[in-house]
């Protein structure tokens, strides 16, 4: 019993901590929009782009083979 209270505290006490520590992150410098919809947007022609790049990749591997 005295395992299981340690165990919620512990959990309760990380998820406590997390919202804390996220709240205060910087923003990414790394060209990342600050508004939700510009982030998804921008995270879509991520995805794009790195599945155009694997798209290139499997059309060359089966050129070789």
């Amino acid at each position: 019993m005295l395992t299981v209270g340690v165990a919620l505290f512990a959990t309760f006490s990380r998820f406590v901590a997390n919202a804390f520590l996220s709240s205060k992150q910087p923003k990414a410098e790394s060209g990342e929009p600050d508004g939700e919809l510009d982030r998804m947007e921008w995270l879509n022609a991520e995805q794009q782009a790195a599945l155009e790049r694997l798209r290139v990749r499997v059309g060359e591997l089966e050129q070789i083979t």
